[in-house]
């Protein structure tokens, strides 16, 4: 049974972190990567000493065997799903791999118009029939809020009937 509850996080360390917090007691320079190097002066919040790319003694994104393969299990038990698959190349990947699942090439879509870049790349090389949403601009901040015109919803229902939303 899951040891966590959606409203708030286990305080007790994940079997994944603590697999990094051991690794990180080796106190080995990543020199095999640029950047930051899992530096932490930006904060303890953001999780730089944790940011590993494939190495030695660590498990692979790619082909996950070890407590990668635990933690996506974990993770799928924990949202009811018969699978998990952790990102590689960050989210433009995940949208472009979403589209090509759930869309044939030339089907209809309902998208919004402010929608990530990689939304339009993976609905062009799907060939779809693309219809736009524009959200509502919001006048104080020169910016498009996240939620759309009352209605306009239900009006993209009646006229891209043959769309998925």
């Amino acid at each position: 049974m899951n040891d966590q509850s959606k409203e708030g996080r286990n305080p007790s360390a994940s079997p994944l972190e603590k697999y990094f917090q051991h690794y990180n007691e080796k106190n080995l320079l990543p020199l095999h990567m640029p950047g930051h190097q899992r530096k932490t002066e930006m904060g303890a919040a953001l999780p730089y000493a944790y940011d590993y790319t494939e190495v030695e003694d660590l498990d692979n994104l790619h082909a996950p065997e070890g407590v990668l393969r635990e933690a996506m299990n974990r993770t799928a038990a924990y949202y009811g799903c018969s699978d998990c698959f952790y990102l590689v190349n960050g989210s433009s990947s995940g949208l472009q791999a979403g589209i090509f699942t759930l869309l044939e090439e030339g089907d209809e879509v309902v998208v919004a118009r402010n929608c990530h870049r990689s939304v339009f790349y993976a609905l062009s090389l799907r060939k779809a029939k693309i219809h736009f949403l524009l959200p509502e601009f919001w006048e104080d901040f020169s910016c498009f809020r996240l939620h759309f015109p009352e209605g306009s919803e239900k009006d993209c229902y009646r006229e891209f009937q043959r769309a998925r939303l």
